[in-house]
């Protein structure tokens, strides 16, 4: 109904603008025909389509200006991941986990409120965006959505979980196993301390100095390091660098990367060649 009413008063204040809803629509039939007594009073029957639930979501993205979501209530909607990921400028309201997604002014417009002026506010927002700073905007989303909430990226986390939880709660049995469903029979776990800070950071840490990490590769023929970079919209400055050092502190290989030409949510991949014997701890890397 609130984005109905938006849809309404944009059209009054002259701007050519439609509107598709899809989703399922037979859970609540009185509310549906509510919508649709306020599509023909308005005189919107040839703005305002109700599509019902469709399967065919590249199409009803690849003609979308904007994915707006009007929810009053959610938790983590998959049509605004989705839509990210198609490139497709989102406009949202800010209930249940939306706004760990979408993030006002960098991956898409948050609206204030559910109200219909807050979503009003929220369209005419995106409608006066310029081309640069919508592209921008738009590219940041991709990045997000691709990295951030990728199916890999979940296994992964919670493959992470799971064999952490047998490391730790399961005694030196559980570590045993742990460790060669990770690594494979007799090799050694990777381990990583941090130097600074104090540990390993569980969120975005913004970078305002040197930071600094000692890692002591798990495995053999050792060749390099991947890092993920967040600029969040910034251009970064500075140097990433690579150093690995042998036990004694002697330096083995280096490497670095300008942190001018990195990209938001994208990796930096330093290589070196092979050093061999490096999981037994013939050598150590520092990370800055």
């Amino acid at each position: 109904m609130e984005a109905i009413a938006a849809v309404r008063a944009l059209r009054g204040e002259g701007l050519d603008c439609r509107l598709e809803i899809h989703g399922y629509d037979h859970f609540f039939p009185e509310y549906l025909e509510r919508c649709r007594r306020e599509i023909s009073s308005g005189g919107l029957e040839d703005a305002v389509r109700l599509g019902g639930f469709t399967d065919d979501v590249a199409g009803v993205l690849g003609r979308a200006d904007v994915l707006l979501c009007a929810s009053t209530f959610e938790s983590f909607p998959n049509s605004l991941n989705e839509a990210m990921a198609a490139g497709v400028l989102v406009v949202s309201t800010p209930v249940g986990g939306i706004p760990e997604l979408v993030v006002d002014g960098v991956t898409g417009i948050l609206c204030r409120d559910t109200s219909v002026e807050a979503i009003l506010e929220g369209l005419r927002r995106a409608a006066t965006l310029t081309p640069e700073g919508r592209a921008r905007m738009v590219e940041q989303a991709r990045r997000v959505a691709r990295s951030e909430c990728h199916p890999q990226r979940t296994v992964s986390d919670l493959l992470g979980i799971y064999l952490r939880a047998l490391d730790v709660g399961a005694g030196s049995e559980g570590r045993e196993r742990a460790r060669e469903a990770r690594t494979g029979p007799g090799a050694p776990l990777p381990t990583v301390r941090p130097v600074h800070p104090g540990g390993v950071p569980a969120s975005h840490l913004p970078l305002r100095r040197r930071l600094r990490y000692s890692v002591v590769p798990g495995a053999d023929r050792w060749v390099g390091l991947d890092v993920l970079v967040g600029t969040h919209g910034t251009q970064p400055r500075g140097e990433a660098r690579l150093r690995v050092l042998s036990p004694d502190g002697h330096p083995l290989r280096q490497s670095s990367a300008d942190l001018s030409s990195a990209r938001d949510n994208e990796w930096l991949a330093f290589r070196h060649v092979a050093i061999e014997n490096a999981g037994g701890g013939g050598s150590r890397s520092s990370w800055s």
